[in-house]
This record gives C-alpha cells, structure tokens and sequence, in this order.
C-alpha cells in the first residue's frame, strides 16, 4: 500500500524537486518512527512487524528518491543497464532463479567422498570456500548467482523475448 502511495506521488503533476523532497522527507520520517516504534515493538523481518514495514518503506522511499535524484535530475544513468534488463523479465528472473536455488539445493546431488551432497554445497565448496574465508565465499556465491541471471535475461534482451503476465 505504501509503495502504492509512493507511486502515485511520483506520478503527480508537481515539480521533480518537489516530488523527490517529498519522498526524502516522507522516508526518513517513516524511518524514524519505525526506529523509534522498535524500542517497544521491535523490527522482525520475520513476523514483519509494523515497524519493520515502517522503517524499510522509509528506506525504499529514500533509495527510489535518490535514484530518482541520480538519473533523472542530473542524468547519469549508464549505470542502470543491468537494472533495466533484470526489470523488463522480472517474472522470468524470479521463479527462474527460485526454481534453479531449490535444484541446486535440494535436488541436483553429486558424489563427493562418497556420498551424495546438494550441488550448490559442491559448487560452493569447490569453487568458492576452497580459496575464500566463509563470508567472502558466500558473498561471492551470491554475486555470481546473480551474474549468471543477468547473463541469460540479458540473452532474452537481446532477443526482446519478455514474459508478462
């Protein structure tokens, strides 16, 4: 609902500058008060308690408002190229990348001294943990599961195959 308002704001006839003081405004405000409703209902992720939704729509509204500010008030916006391929198969990359996470983690085994072991637990441990302290080696696995996702959108692309629903 939040992001609904949100949208409509950005979609309103006011000034650019208007529109992003508004939600820089309206975002650090929510961010505040979910901060300040966490001393007696603390932010759960889990449970996403009200002020969990308070302080990361705040947060949301921040970073919309400051890619706003980015790309449409001072026009650097070369950098957005993976953002727009990932946001034009949205759909394909979420349950693609959902269906291959569950194959690699529950499915797909391979042999490993033995015995069959998930093949996201090979991958991460051939590739990654054997040169790389844990958190560098997750961090890394992460990153290259999102590589391989704009890598085959970007194949879509390329061949303007989008899926909408």
């Amino acid at each position: 609902m939040l992001g609904i308002i949100c949208g409509r704001w950005i979609k309103s006839p006011r000034l650019l500058s208007e529109r992003l003081a508004g939600m820089f405004a309206a975002g650090s405000i929510a961010m505040m008060l979910g901060l300040m409703w966490h001393w007696s209902f603390p932010i759960n992720k889990s449970l996403w308690t009200s002020s969990y939704v308070l302080f990361t729509a705040g947060m949301a509204a921040v970073a919309l408002a400051t890619c706003m500010w980015i790309i449409d008030e001072h026009r650097v916006a070369g950098w957005t190229k993976p953002f727009v391929i990932y946001g034009m198969n949205p759909i394909v990359a979420f349950v693609g990348s959902g269906v291959t996470a569950r194959l690699i983690y529950s499915i797909f085994k391979v042999e490993s001294d033995g015995k069959p072991i998930p093949l996201e637990t090979w991958i991460y441990q051939t590739f990654y943990a054997s040169w790389l302290e844990p958190r560098n080696a997750s961090l890394l696995f992460a990153i290259t599961f999102v590589l391989v996702w704009l890598a085959i959108l970007w194949v879509l692309y390329r061949r303007r195959i989008f899926v909408k629903l």
